[in-house]
């Protein structure tokens, strides 16, 4: 199902202008993006979701908005960024691109998949929250994932999509190294309060960690 979705998505519609144009304040193709796994399309859809287009905020001759309303809000984006939904957007889909938290199916639990669309080539590093009660931080450099710290708020299994499915990873709990760990989703125990580092076997977590 998923990869026909993929392949029958063609793409966001006409735009105008640089960087993705004018995709529009309430367009969820960030979004929509980001779900598919389109990291390229990222590099577009977001900083075009996130620059303004002046024709849509103009009113009169030469412009399609309506300007600058009663209540200082407009009907586009502005340079002054006092309306919120065009930005709103765009970081859905930035946040999407750099962590999902979403169960296969209904009724199950959630898997956490970090970097699932970020575009090759961009580092990054990220503390996002996710289901279930985690706070979850990595890092990517030169397209490989450094690390992947797991604060576990309450306690509780968490699922991760494994960052390095070819070989081991290295588990460290509250700083102390406690198990290695393989296979394309991990399935972490954790307990209240407690601190999780994942590294590729062989390294140690570098100091990124989170505050």
């Amino acid at each position: 199902m998923f990869n026909s979705l993929k392949a029958s998505y063609t793409g966001p519609g006409s735009r105008r202008g640089g960087d993705g144009g004018n995709l529009g304040i309430l367009s969820r193709e960030p979004v929509i993006a980001a779900n598919l796994g389109l990291g390229e399309l990222i590099k577009m859809l977001v900083p075009g979701q996130m620059h303004s287009n002046p024709e849509t905020n103009v009113a009169g001759a030469g412009g399609r908005g309506a300007g600058q309303l009663r209540n200082r809000m407009m009907m586009g984006e502005g340079a002054g960024a006092i309306e919120f939904e065009q930005l709103g957007n765009a970081a859905h889909g930035l946040q999407n691109a750099l962590l999902q938290s979403v169960p296969p199916s209904a009724e199950k639990e959630p898997v956490n998949t970090v970097f699932p669309a970020w575009p090759k080539g961009w580092d990054a590093q990220f503390t996002l929250a996710a289901r279930g009660a985690f706070l979850i931080s990595a890092s990517v450099q030169n397209d490989q994932v450094e690390f992947v710290e797991i604060l576990s708020e309450k306690g509780g299994q968490c699922l991760l999509q494994n960052p390095w499915p070819d070989g081991e990873a290295t588990v460290f709990r509250n700083g102390e190294t406690a198990e290695n760990v393989s296979g394309k989703l991990l399935i972490l125990l954790t307990t209240a309060g407690e601190r999780l580092a994942l590294v590729p076997k062989g390294k140690v977590p570098v100091e990124k960690t989170l505050r």
